[in-house]
């Protein structure tokens, strides 16, 4: 892993854990609706959304500006006026499991590649069994 990479990654997590810390709330906006031109150039600005086979790969500020743009033009469904009846925000605890899963990105399919998963997904069976 080069130095930018690993200063992007310290970054972007620290993005990321303020915003899973601290969501938009009050006079926040829910969405910042914008037609898909609008949302288009913006990412022109950083990475563009147009792949081309020879692209070369994109610099550390470039993908920090495109994860900016992504929490910029996003329904913020953490947020106290986001109303659905599908689904909610997502819960702080919920997304560091989450992202302890994706971090460690292993598969549940096995006890020797995932001892730890195939225990708990175990333990959730047999209460879920235990309950019906």
């Amino acid at each position: 892993m080069s130095p930018d990479h690993g200063d992007l990654v310290e970054s972007l997590a620290d993005r990321l854990v303020g915003f899973v810390n601290r969501p938009p709330t009050g006079e926040d906006s829910v969405v910042n609706y914008a037609d898909p031109d609008t949302i288009r150039a913006d990412f022109t600005s950083s990475v563009g959304l147009d792949f081309e086979a020879e692209s070369p790969p994109h610099s550390a500020a470039a993908l920090g500006a495109a994860a900016e743009a992504v929490l910029r033009w996003s329904v913020h469904t953490s947020h106290p006026r986001f109303i659905n009846q599908n689904f909610a925000g997502p819960d702080p605890v919920g997304v560091m499991g989450d992202w302890l899963g994706s971090a460690l990105n292993t598969t549940g399919s096995t006890y020797e590649v995932a001892p730890v998963f195939t225990l708990m997904e175990r333990a959730v069976i047999d209460k879920l069994a235990s309950l019906a």
